[in-house]
């Protein structure tokens, strides 16, 4: 599969990858409706992190705002969130993960997403929420249910 859309997105299934995805990029016919950004970062899932080798900033820091978009899309849980890959706790209810949550218009900030198992226990877990003291107790920013086509 790599080699087939290297050739067909690249002409070329050598390495040179690096320099001509950061162009790609950075151009706005590849964010377009045909969703060419958003193909091959599904494929290669870190390929949004390469460094450029003369400009050493990475494609999604190069990249304009359409192509942009699409790499956040294809890579980002909600099209928002990094997941960091190690989890912070995992048992028979939930999995949780620390996770950055990406905005170009400010700071970017860390997050920690909680999945729940079961959707019963997820709704008790939000009423509950709401009546503890929040000086004791870690507050929900936001749930599946705020976040619009998060399915």
């Amino acid at each position: 599969t790599r080699s087939i859309l290297l050739k067909h997105y690249f002409g070329s299934t050598t390495n040179r990858i690096t320099t001509i995805w950061h162009e790609m990029v950075n151009n706005p016919v590849f964010g377009s409706e045909l969703k060419i950004v958003y193909k091959i970062a599904r494929t290669f899932r870190d390929i949004k992190n390469a460094l450029h080798p003369r400009k050493k900033k990475t494609a999604y820091d190069l990249s304009v705002k359409s192509c942009m978009d699409q790499l956040n899309q294809a890579t980002l849980f909600c099209g928002r969130f990094d997941l960091n890959r190690n989890k912070l706790h995992q048992s028979d209810t939930c999995v949780v993960f620390q996770a950055t949550e990406r905005h170009k218009e400010r700071d970017d900030r860390i997050v920690v997403i909680k999945f729940m198992a079961d959707e019963n226990m997820f709704k008790r877990e939000i009423g509950e929420r709401k009546i503890l003291d929040k000086e004791y107790v870690v507050q929900i920013l936001e749930t599946s249910q705020d976040i619009p086509d998060w399915r």
